[in-house]
């Protein structure tokens, strides 16, 4: 049996930047998801509405504020959170805390190397437990 799933997952936001305080910029996020699961071989589609809550910073390290060819670092935490009460996903309810170092090429281009520790929740009601340890590498780029 064919377990590929596809996932479609528009959504809709808001991002408010802070003035910067000394060498800090914070930013804050909130996203509504909607998420379309779609498995292979199957006529069945699965549906969840979830929010986004993200809180974030960068702190440059060899500059005052971030320009090309500064190292910075980037604590964040992100809140998910399940507002269908559907729970079709198992770890919906979960929470993030990253901490990266980062290096700014140009304005369009900057390369991270993350830590991410996630907790999630098996079931509605039961506490968060660990359940992931990751490590990233991530290529940020703009267009604009």
């Amino acid at each position: 049996m064919d377990n590929t799933i596809f996932e479609i997952r528009p959504w809709q936001g808001i991002l408010v930047s802070y003035p910067r305080f000394r060498r800090f910029s914070i930013q804050q996020q909130l996203r509504v998801e909607e998420r379309f699961f779609f498995q292979s071989g199957s006529q069945e589609e699965v549906n969840s509405l979830r929010t986004k809550y993200t809180l974030q910073s960068f702190i440059p390290i060899n500059r005052t504020e971030l320009a090309a060819r500064v190292f910075y670092v980037w604590p964040s935490m992100e809140i998910f959170m399940d507002l269908a009460g559907s729970n079709v996903e198992q770890y919906v309810n979960k929470n993030r805390f990253n901490l990266g170092l980062g290096y700014e090429i140009n304005k369009y281009y900057r390369f991270e190397l993350c830590f991410m520790q996630q907790y999630s929740r098996i079931e509605r009601g039961a506490g968060f437990v660990t359940s992931d340890r990751i490590f990233r590498l991530v290529n940020r780029f703009s267009v604009y």
